[in-house]
Protein backbone atom coordinates (compact mmCIF):
# COMPACT_ATOMS: atom_id res chain seq x y z
CA UNK A 1 0.00 0.00 0.00
CA UNK A 2 1.21 3.49 -1.00
CA UNK A 3 2.32 5.69 2.38
CA UNK A 4 -0.52 8.14 3.46
CA UNK A 5 0.28 11.76 2.68
CA UNK A 6 -0.32 14.03 5.19
CA UNK A 7 0.30 17.70 6.41
CA UNK A 8 2.44 18.19 8.70
CA UNK A 9 2.92 21.38 10.89
CA UNK A 10 3.24 22.57 14.54
CA UNK A 11 0.34 25.49 13.86
CA UNK A 12 -2.65 24.45 11.37
CA UNK A 13 -5.33 28.07 10.68
CA UNK A 14 -8.32 27.24 9.49
CA UNK A 15 -10.19 29.34 7.51
CA UNK A 16 -12.84 29.94 5.37
CA UNK A 17 -12.98 31.55 2.28
CA UNK A 18 -16.18 33.19 0.77
CA UNK A 19 -17.15 35.17 -2.08
CA UNK A 20 -16.67 38.34 0.96
CA UNK A 21 -12.99 37.38 1.92
CA UNK A 22 -11.04 34.79 3.47
CA UNK A 23 -11.59 34.92 7.71
CA UNK A 24 -9.47 32.89 10.34
CA UNK A 25 -12.33 30.76 11.82
CA UNK A 26 -9.41 28.53 14.65
CA UNK A 27 -6.46 27.01 15.21
CA UNK A 28 -5.47 23.55 15.64
CA UNK A 29 -1.98 23.69 17.84
CA UNK A 30 0.39 20.56 18.27
CA UNK A 31 2.90 20.48 21.31
CA UNK A 32 5.96 19.72 20.44
CA UNK A 33 7.08 18.74 23.97
CA UNK A 34 4.40 15.71 24.16
CA UNK A 35 2.14 15.89 21.30
CA UNK A 36 -0.77 17.56 22.95
CA UNK A 37 -3.38 19.14 20.61
CA UNK A 38 -4.68 22.63 21.56
CA UNK A 39 -7.71 24.16 20.07
CA UNK A 40 -7.72 27.90 19.77
CA UNK A 41 -9.93 30.37 18.76
CA UNK A 42 -8.07 33.87 18.50
CA UNK A 43 -9.53 35.05 16.04
CA UNK A 44 -13.38 35.55 17.37
CA UNK A 45 -14.96 38.88 17.85
CA UNK A 46 -17.35 37.55 20.78
CA UNK A 47 -15.18 36.95 24.47
CA UNK A 48 -17.78 36.73 27.12
CA UNK A 49 -18.58 32.30 26.64
CA UNK A 50 -20.03 29.67 29.13
CA UNK A 51 -17.48 26.93 29.57
CA UNK A 52 -19.36 23.36 30.90
CA UNK A 53 -18.33 19.84 32.40
CA UNK A 54 -21.48 18.41 30.84
CA UNK A 55 -23.70 15.41 32.15
CA UNK A 56 -25.95 13.48 30.31
CA UNK A 57 -27.60 11.38 32.44
CA UNK A 58 -28.30 7.72 32.24
CA UNK A 59 -31.60 6.63 30.21
CA UNK A 60 -31.46 10.14 28.21
CA UNK A 61 -33.24 9.79 24.84
CA UNK A 62 -31.01 10.80 21.75
CA UNK A 63 -30.91 13.05 20.01
CA UNK A 64 -30.73 15.76 23.03
CA UNK A 65 -29.64 19.39 23.37
CA UNK A 66 -26.66 19.96 25.90
CA UNK A 67 -27.56 21.82 28.99
CA UNK A 68 -24.06 24.35 29.75
CA UNK A 69 -24.92 25.95 32.86
CA UNK A 70 -25.38 22.81 35.20
CA UNK A 71 -21.63 22.76 35.51
CA UNK A 72 -20.73 25.50 33.80
CA UNK A 73 -18.50 28.61 33.89
CA UNK A 74 -18.46 32.10 32.28
CA UNK A 75 -15.67 33.76 31.02
CA UNK A 76 -15.11 36.95 29.58
CA UNK A 77 -11.91 35.38 27.35
CA UNK A 78 -11.81 33.31 24.17
CA UNK A 79 -10.52 30.00 26.17
CA UNK A 80 -8.47 27.07 24.47
CA UNK A 81 -9.31 23.76 24.63
CA UNK A 82 -6.67 21.07 25.29
CA UNK A 83 -6.28 17.63 24.86
CA UNK A 84 -2.88 15.92 26.37
CA UNK A 85 -1.67 12.29 25.94
CA UNK A 86 -2.80 10.75 29.00
CA UNK A 87 -6.30 12.05 28.16
CA UNK A 88 -6.76 14.89 30.77
CA UNK A 89 -8.42 18.00 28.75
CA UNK A 90 -9.41 21.31 29.69
CA UNK A 91 -10.31 24.75 29.26
CA UNK A 92 -7.81 27.46 29.74
CA UNK A 93 -5.76 30.67 28.92
CA UNK A 94 -2.75 31.24 30.53
CA UNK A 95 -2.61 34.45 33.01
CA UNK A 96 -6.23 34.76 32.15
CA UNK A 97 -8.25 32.42 33.71
CA UNK A 98 -8.00 29.33 36.08
CA UNK A 99 -8.32 26.21 34.91
CA UNK A 100 -11.33 24.28 36.77
CA UNK A 101 -13.07 23.05 33.47
CA UNK A 102 -11.51 19.68 33.39
CA UNK A 103 -11.84 15.79 32.75
CA UNK A 104 -10.08 12.40 32.01
CA UNK A 105 -10.99 11.85 28.46
CA UNK A 106 -9.55 9.07 26.20
CA UNK A 107 -5.68 8.50 26.32
CA UNK A 108 -4.45 8.72 22.70
CA UNK A 109 -3.23 5.40 23.21
CA UNK A 110 -6.81 4.01 23.27
CA UNK A 111 -8.37 6.63 20.90
CA UNK A 112 -9.63 6.04 17.65
CA UNK A 113 -12.08 8.50 16.19
CA UNK A 114 -14.17 11.07 17.27
CA UNK A 115 -11.98 13.60 19.55
CA UNK A 116 -14.10 17.39 19.44
CA UNK A 117 -16.87 18.89 17.13
CA UNK A 118 -16.77 23.15 15.96
CA UNK A 119 -20.11 24.73 14.75
CA UNK A 120 -19.76 28.22 13.73
CA UNK A 121 -22.18 30.93 11.96
CA UNK A 122 -21.24 34.48 11.58
CA UNK A 123 -17.78 34.80 9.66
CA UNK A 124 -17.80 38.50 9.26
CA UNK A 125 -17.51 38.22 13.08
CA UNK A 126 -14.26 36.06 12.61
CA UNK A 127 -10.48 37.85 11.81
CA UNK A 128 -10.42 38.42 8.56
CA UNK A 129 -6.76 37.54 6.28
CA UNK A 130 -6.06 41.24 4.56
CA UNK A 131 -3.30 39.81 2.79
CA UNK A 132 -2.59 36.15 0.75
CA UNK A 133 0.73 36.75 1.75
CA UNK A 134 -0.65 35.65 4.96
CA UNK A 135 -1.17 32.34 4.08
CA UNK A 136 1.89 29.48 4.00
CA UNK A 137 2.60 25.76 4.42
CA UNK A 138 5.46 25.35 6.09
CA UNK A 139 6.54 22.66 9.28
CA UNK A 140 5.94 25.37 11.60
CA UNK A 141 2.26 27.12 10.41
CA UNK A 142 0.11 25.93 7.94
CA UNK A 143 -3.25 27.45 6.60
CA UNK A 144 -6.44 25.09 5.69
CA UNK A 145 -9.24 27.08 3.65
CA UNK A 146 -12.20 25.77 3.20
CA UNK A 147 -14.62 27.04 0.31
CA UNK A 148 -17.66 27.88 -0.28
CA UNK A 149 -20.17 26.22 -2.67
CA UNK A 150 -22.90 28.90 -2.87
CA UNK A 151 -23.06 32.42 -1.86
CA UNK A 152 -24.73 32.07 1.10
CA UNK A 153 -23.21 29.37 3.98
CA UNK A 154 -25.34 29.76 7.01
CA UNK A 155 -22.74 27.63 9.34
CA UNK A 156 -20.05 25.46 9.00
CA UNK A 157 -19.14 22.42 11.30
CA UNK A 158 -15.96 20.38 11.77
CA UNK A 159 -15.37 17.29 12.95
CA UNK A 160 -11.64 16.07 14.54
CA UNK A 161 -10.80 12.24 14.19
CA UNK A 162 -7.93 10.86 15.60
CA UNK A 163 -6.65 7.51 14.52
CA UNK A 164 -3.43 5.89 14.42
CA UNK A 165 -1.93 5.74 11.16
CA UNK A 166 -1.33 2.31 10.55
CA UNK A 167 -5.18 2.08 11.50
CA UNK A 168 -6.15 5.00 9.07
CA UNK A 169 -4.37 3.22 6.13
CA UNK A 170 -6.28 0.14 6.47
CA UNK A 171 -9.55 2.23 6.20
CA UNK A 172 -9.04 4.21 3.40
CA UNK A 173 -9.87 2.97 0.02
CA UNK A 174 -9.51 3.68 -3.61
CA UNK A 175 -6.50 5.56 -4.81
CA UNK A 176 -6.42 8.58 -2.85
CA UNK A 177 -4.02 8.59 0.07
CA UNK A 178 -4.16 12.25 1.00
CA UNK A 179 -3.61 14.65 2.54
CA UNK A 180 -7.04 15.72 1.24
CA UNK A 181 -9.40 12.66 0.98
CA UNK A 182 -13.37 11.84 -0.02
CA UNK A 183 -15.17 10.70 3.14
CA UNK A 184 -18.88 9.92 4.30
CA UNK A 185 -20.87 10.97 6.90
CA UNK A 186 -23.05 8.28 8.37
CA UNK A 187 -26.24 9.94 6.46
CA UNK A 188 -24.19 9.50 3.97
CA UNK A 189 -23.13 13.32 3.00
CA UNK A 190 -19.96 13.17 0.98
CA UNK A 191 -17.67 15.88 1.67
CA UNK A 192 -13.40 16.55 2.33
CA UNK A 193 -11.29 15.73 4.98
CA UNK A 194 -7.45 16.99 5.52
CA UNK A 195 -5.09 14.62 7.07
CA UNK A 196 -3.02 16.54 9.79
CA UNK A 197 -0.77 15.95 11.82
CA UNK A 198 3.05 17.28 13.44
CA UNK A 199 6.16 16.67 12.43
CA UNK A 200 7.87 15.76 15.85
CA UNK A 201 6.84 11.96 16.16
CA UNK A 202 8.34 9.06 14.16
CA UNK A 203 6.50 9.09 10.60
CA UNK A 204 5.50 5.34 10.86
CA UNK A 205 3.77 5.55 14.21
CA UNK A 206 2.41 8.63 14.02
CA UNK A 207 -0.60 9.36 15.31
CA UNK A 208 -2.76 11.53 12.61
CA UNK A 209 -6.15 14.16 12.67
CA UNK A 210 -8.43 13.79 10.25
CA UNK A 211 -10.44 16.99 10.34
CA UNK A 212 -13.78 17.07 7.86
CA UNK A 213 -15.77 19.74 6.83
CA UNK A 214 -19.65 20.44 6.52
CA UNK A 215 -22.14 23.44 5.87
CA UNK A 216 -25.01 22.70 7.88
CA UNK A 217 -28.47 25.18 9.39
CA UNK A 218 -27.70 27.64 11.28
CA UNK A 219 -26.85 26.62 14.79
CA UNK A 220 -28.55 29.52 16.47
CA UNK A 221 -31.46 31.18 14.16
CA UNK A 222 -32.46 34.08 16.44
CA UNK A 223 -28.32 35.32 16.36
CA UNK A 224 -26.19 36.12 13.60
CA UNK A 225 -23.18 34.69 14.95
CA UNK A 226 -22.12 31.80 17.07
CA UNK A 227 -19.52 29.42 18.20
CA UNK A 228 -19.42 25.91 19.98
CA UNK A 229 -17.32 23.23 21.04
CA UNK A 230 -17.30 20.11 22.40
CA UNK A 231 -14.81 17.68 23.12
CA UNK A 232 -13.51 15.32 25.62
CA UNK A 233 -15.13 12.49 25.86
CA UNK A 234 -15.75 9.25 27.78
CA UNK A 235 -14.64 6.04 26.03
CA UNK A 236 -16.73 4.30 24.02
CA UNK A 237 -17.81 1.72 26.69
CA UNK A 238 -19.32 4.43 28.62
CA UNK A 239 -20.44 6.88 25.99
CA UNK A 240 -22.46 4.21 24.00
CA UNK A 241 -24.03 3.00 27.22
CA UNK A 242 -27.37 5.17 27.62
CA UNK A 243 -27.52 3.35 31.07
CA UNK A 244 -24.10 5.40 32.36
CA UNK A 245 -23.93 9.30 32.89
CA UNK A 246 -21.27 10.33 30.71
CA UNK A 247 -19.89 13.42 30.79
CA UNK A 248 -17.62 15.87 28.25
CA UNK A 249 -16.59 19.36 27.75
CA UNK A 250 -18.35 22.37 25.53
CA UNK A 251 -18.32 25.63 25.02
CA UNK A 252 -20.26 28.54 23.63
CA UNK A 253 -20.05 31.99 22.80
CA UNK A 254 -21.60 34.34 22.65
CA UNK A 255 -23.43 34.18 25.65
CA UNK A 256 -26.21 37.25 25.74
CA UNK A 257 -26.93 37.23 29.49
CA UNK A 258 -23.58 37.37 30.21
CA UNK A 259 -24.06 40.36 33.10
CA UNK A 260 -27.14 38.58 34.59
CA UNK A 261 -25.09 34.58 34.57
CA UNK A 262 -22.37 36.60 36.55
CA UNK A 263 -24.73 36.36 39.30
CA UNK A 264 -25.53 32.94 39.28
CA UNK A 265 -22.97 31.21 37.20
CA UNK A 266 -19.03 31.05 38.83
CA UNK A 267 -16.57 32.99 36.72
CA UNK A 268 -12.96 31.10 35.66
CA UNK A 269 -11.48 34.91 35.27
CA UNK A 270 -7.99 35.85 37.11
CA UNK A 271 -10.47 39.23 37.78
CA UNK A 272 -13.76 39.37 37.76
Amino acid sequence: MNELKVLESEKFIINYKSYEGIYKLFQIVFNKKDGSIFINFPYYKHTNGLVSLVTLKANTTYPTSAKLIPGGKITSHLVKYSHHPDGISHFSQDGKVFTRVKKQSIPFNKMHGHIFTIMLQGFNDFAAIKSSREIVVNKFRTYISISSKTKEIYALKFVGRFYKKSKLKSQIVGSVKGPIVPCQTNEGKKNLGFLISHPFEDRINSNILLLTCEEVPKIDPKNYSALTFIGGFDSLDIAYDHNKDTQFLALSYPVENYDELKNIVESIDYSV
